[in-house]
Order: C-alpha cells, then sequence, then structure tokens
C-alpha cells in the first residue's frame, strides 16, 4: 500500500504541458520593440497544437488567446504582462 501509482489520479496540470516563452529570444528577435505585434505558435510532429496572439507596447505585451477548458465553451483571455529590467553589471540593462 502506499507504492509509486497507487491513490487517486492527479488532474492538476503538470508544468511540463505548458507553453513557454522566451523574453530573450522575443528581444533579439525585435518582439519586445514597441509597437510590434505577431503571433507564436507551438507545433508538434509538424502541426499545430496552439497559437497565441500579442502586441507590444509602453513596458508591458498584451497577450490574446482562447481557451477551453474540459472540453467546455471557448473563453477569449486578454492577459497583460509588464515588461520589468535588470540593470546589467557593465552598464545598460536587460529583460
Amino acid at each position: 500500500m502506499g507504492g509509486y501509482g497507487s491513490g487517486r489520479p492527479s488532474y492538476k496540470q503538470k508544468a511540463e504541458g505548458c507553453r513557454s516563452l522566451d523574453v530573450n529570444r522575443l528581444h533579439r528577435e525585435g518582439c519586445l520593440n514597441v509597437g510590434f505585434t505577431g503571433n507564436l505558435t507551438w507545433s508538434r510532429d509538424g502541426k499545430v497544437i496552439s497559437q497565441i496572439g500579442f502586441r507590444t507596447e509602453e513596458s508591458r505585451v498584451i497577450f490574446d488567446y482562447r481557451i477551453s477548458q474540459h472540453g467546455g465553451d471557448w473563453e477569449a483571455i486578454t492577459q497583460y504582462v509588464p515588461l520589468t529590467y535588470t540593470g546589467c553589471h557593465y552598464g545598460g540593462q536587460r529583460h
């Protein structure tokens, strides 16, 4: 009793199943410049599995996407993410 896999199954989403964004890559590609608008796409085996639209404003990025939880209706989400900066040792700053 109490061994691996025993007990109720977990229905919580795990980090491995989440999509990720790389702020350094977005910065390198100019996506964090004020006024930039674009889409990010995640794919697996050549098939699109997820997509998110975004636009950059002064000191924030706005993400627009839709979700469907547990097979329910699609819900439109707008999420505002502030951009913060860290000072570098030899001057300047980074996102």
